[in-house]
């Protein structure tokens, strides 16, 4: 019965021995490359979102016989944003891969929106 142990044994160590390198080869093995591409998503749906408006309190114009300077100085003092829409960032709805997703986005991309995309 001896000897049937022994190989056993024999048997075991070899194994054992076969997987460690196997495992250190593995190991000591370089890391995958990553490359990155840019693809293009099909937009589905684009909302502006938009921000409350800039107040401009608006005072009584001075009359010309108050003078060109206080004319200008309402002009200067009343100044409005030339964009009174107030839209300054816009929900984009996407789809790539199968889902669909929702980024905030501070401009309207279009009909395609690029990503940037990893693979290993």
């Amino acid at each position: 019965m001896m000897p049937t142990v022994s190989i056993r044994i024999a048997a075991l160590t070899f194994l054992l021995a076969s997987f460690t390198l196997a495992a250190a080869t593995v190991a000591s093995a370089a890391p995958p490359t990553t490359v990155t591409e840019t693809v293009y998503a099909q937009v589905l749906k684009v909302e502006p979102l938009h921000q409350p408006l800039t107040q401009c309190s608006l005072k009584a114009k001075p009359s010309h016989s108050q003078g060109l300077i206080e004319q200008l100085r309402w002009d200067f003092d009343n100044r409005c944003p030339a964009d009174r829409s107030g839209t300054t960032s816009f929900a984009v709805t996407y789809t790539w891969d199968g889902r669909t997703y929702t980024e905030k986005l501070s401009y309207n991309p279009g009909k395609h929106i690029p990503l940037q995309v990893r693979y290993r």
